[in-house]
């Protein structure tokens, strides 16, 4: 497997937080719609306990995402990065303003983030690629 391959594997496992969070927030905003055009009754019950699963993921998914960034040195640029991209769901122009970085840099620490975790053995694991290449 190519290393943009393992690269997208890995940013596809530390996306997940982040599309729990917008989910949920769909599901949120589903909520409030229907029980101002409905009021109460037992959808919202069925949506309430979507978003009770989807919080309760969402909390599962950060902490796996924080368990594999610990792998990178504390206080380091990459780990940094990570952390405001894939924790604080940050966008990129906000993660740039953050670290006093412009973009190529920017970029630069992060795919060396990635790759410095996709040399950890048991980040592999995490993520289903239980081999180096």
């Amino acid at each position: 497997m190519s290393k943009k391959n393992e690269r997208q594997i890995l940013k596809n496992f530390l996306a997940r937080y982040y599309k729990a969070k917008k989910q949920q927030t769909i599901l949120q905003e589903r909520l409030l719609r229907m029980r101002s055009e409905f009021g109460s009754g037992i959808k919202h019950m069925e949506i309430e306990t979507k978003i009770k699963a989807q919080n309760q993921q969402a909390q599962k998914n950060v902490r796996q995402i924080m368990d594999i960034l610990d792998f990178l040195p504390q206080g380091s640029t990459e780990r940094t990065i990570m952390e405001l991209r894939h924790i604080d769901c940050k966008t990129w122009a906000q993660i740039q303003r953050a670290v006093f970085l412009t973009s190529s840099p920017c970029y630069a620490y992060y795919n060396k983030g990635l790759d410095a975790l996709l040399a950890e053995s048991k980040v592999r694991k995490i993520i289903g690629l239980s081999k180096k290449a």
